[in-house]
């Protein structure tokens, strides 16, 4: 507390005297109070009047008190006092009196500090004491809540809790108001560390990540999604700027089917001309594996041997019927066993006829009644157990069929797609390729499809979610620019001709990278922040945020 020495003689005080009040005490003694001298004390305005005979020496600055040495304190005192209060409460005595002089003392020392701190010329919030209070050992106890919003709650509610009560008011209603407030500030840091990690690591869907993985230049609102997208599909069809996003989306469909071809070509080890798309792209596409084929075959010989032979006698037995199997047996004796020599080998152009054949054959009998059905699947099987025949009589070329093999896998559902009504020139979109992964899937039932498994689904399903609007969207984009504000800033020349302007510019090729760098890409130690932030969010979030309300309230508290 501070201690003056007036006209000789010392006095303390509970509080900082001004110039006013030390002059008004010195008349009372009878004396005059030029001379006043205050002894250095802490909290003292007037330290810099040391006794020196009547000469005032250099004003002297008070060392300012450590704001983070009190925050590690504070829940450690206020647990102290929580817990000397619930025992008085209990009815032991000794904490009741305890309890009381803990009250006064909390509050004697909460009072000296903040006179140090004004002393020292501090004042406002006091960011060391929250930080002390952030970083303390107390906030290492356990809270409960298996859930974000309930840790979060719990957290802060503990928090808040173990700060101490100031006030002379009511003790069990403070300490309610504290935990309250701990609780809601709790909610509220985690959300807002939250979304500062989502801004420092923006997540990506499955769906957008595979679309990005294929190369897809996906527009704004195809990148932010929900009622973003929405917007973006109703202000296609305004004008002024609806051109724009048209083009846009458009070059989004182009960078679409080219991930789609690009994704074949890559298992054999080419790509996509830029300049080709459309019809000439599933033809380019198709050119390109065939040669890599006929070149691999070239390099190989192919016989009947005995487990090729048992393999096809086997998949002639997979009808139920014994007609079909019959059936599978005579169009095998006409595309294979009559072109295949016993014990002797025949050329890689050979067997690509006869594979052919039999795919053709397969697919024409697919389309038939459910006897054809089951003689194409005995086909699809001998088909099979040749390639595999061939894999096995050339085994350093075996890793290279089994990436053409599938390159024409994938060039079969890109062709069924191309194909399909609606798709022009050859360029389909996302729900015309998610068609033909259907169409394509051979199995009864479509049970690969089913159990989503079948050849391109992923990507497909992937693409209609991130790229193609839903039904409703011109209606729900409609809804959402009106509750933004769209429409009055659309009507305001000062907002709609800046709007029109920055439109090109937006849905420029550059602008759609550059806006989805913005959105999407950040350096990889700016991520890990994030995602620790993330992470972290409902531990530190809701702790800090407590912590920053306790201290508001100890601020208001001071100034009253």
């Amino acid at each position: 507390m501070p201690t003056y020495t007036i006209n000789g003689k010392r006095i303390t005080t509970d509080k900082v005297l001004t110039e006013a009040e030390i002059d008004e005490i010195a008349a009372e003694l009878g004396t005059p109070s030029p001379t006043a001298q205050a002894a250095p004390a802490i909290g003292s305005s007037s330290a810099n009047l040391i006794p020196t005979g009547g000469a005032v020496a250099p004003a002297v600055q008070q060392q300012a008190p450590s704001g983070f040495k009190q925050g590690l304190l504070d829940p450690f005192r206020g647990g102290a006092q929580l817990i000397a209060k619930g025992l008085g409460a209990a009815g032991i005595d000794y904490f009741k009196n305890e309890a009381q002089r803990m009250d006064e003392s909390l509050r004697a020392q909460e009072q000296q500090y903040q006179q140090q701190r004004a002393a020292a010329g501090q004042e406002g919030f006091d960011v060391p004491r929250l930080i002390g209070n952030i970083v303390n050992p107390a906030n290492l106890l356990p809270a409960g809540g298996t859930t974000t919003f309930g840790k979060a709650l719990s957290t802060g509610m503990l928090s808040g809790s173990l700060q101490p009560v100031l006030t002379e008011d009511d003790f069990a209603s403070e300490k309610a108001k504290q935990v309250a407030a701990g609780g809601i500030t709790g909610v509220l840091g985690t959300g807002a560390v939250k979304a500062a990690g989502s801004v420092l690591n923006p997540l990506t869907s499955k769906a957008e990540q595979t679309m990005r993985d294929l190369g897809v230049q996906l527009t704004p609102g195809q990148t932010a999604g929900g009622q973003f997208k929405d917007i973006e599909s109703f202000a296609a069809s305004v004008p002024l700027v609806g051109s724009y996003i048209s083009e846009a989306k458009e070059r989004a469909l182009y960078s679409f089917n080219k991930g789609v071809i690009n994704k074949a070509l890559n298992k054999v080890g080419e790509k996509l001309p830029e300049d080709v798309i459309g019809r000439d792209a599933v033809q380019k596409v198709n050119e390109i594996v065939d040669e890599k084929y006929t070149k691999v075959l070239s390099q190989m010989n192919f016989k009947l041997d005995f487990p090729t032979y048992s393999g096809l006698l086997k998949a002639a037995k997979i009808p139920t019927s014994t007609v079909d199997r019959v059936r599978v047996k005579d169009e095998l004796q006409a595309i294979v066993f009559d072109r295949l020599p016993k014990d002797e080998p025949i050329s890689g152009e050979t067997y690509k006829q006869i594979e052919s054949q039999l795919r053709q054959r397969a697919a024409q009998l697919d389309r038939g009644t459910v006897s054809d059905q089951d003689v194409a699947a005995g086909l699809r099987q001998s088909l099979t157990s040749l390639k595999e025949g061939l894999k096995k009589q050339n085994p350093k070329f075996t890793s290279e069929l089994r990436r053409i093999d599938s390159a024409y896998g994938d060039i079969a559902v890109m062709k069924t797609a191309a194909a399909n009504t609606g798709a022009e020139n050859g360029v389909f979109t996302p729900r015309q390729y998610k068609t033909a992964v259907r169409q394509s899937d051979v199995t009864r039932r479509k049970s690969q499809y089913a159990a989503g498994t079948a050849r391109g689904q992923d990507v497909a399903e992937a693409a209609v979610s991130v790229m193609e609007p839903k039904q409703t969207a011109n209606l729900e984009g409609r809804i959402a620019l009106s509750n933004v504000g769209g429409y009055t800033m659309a009507a305001n020349p000062a907002t709609a001709l800046p709007m029109a302007l920055a439109a090109p510019v937006l849905y420029s090729e550059s602008g759609v990278k550059l806006m989805n760098a913005l959105m999407r890409q950040r350096p990889e130690v700016v991520r890990r922040v994030g995602e620790v932030l993330t992470q972290r969010a409902p531990k530190e979030g809701s702790i800090t945020a407590a912590q920053v309300m306790e201290e508001y309230k100890r601020q208001t508290q001071a100034q009253e």
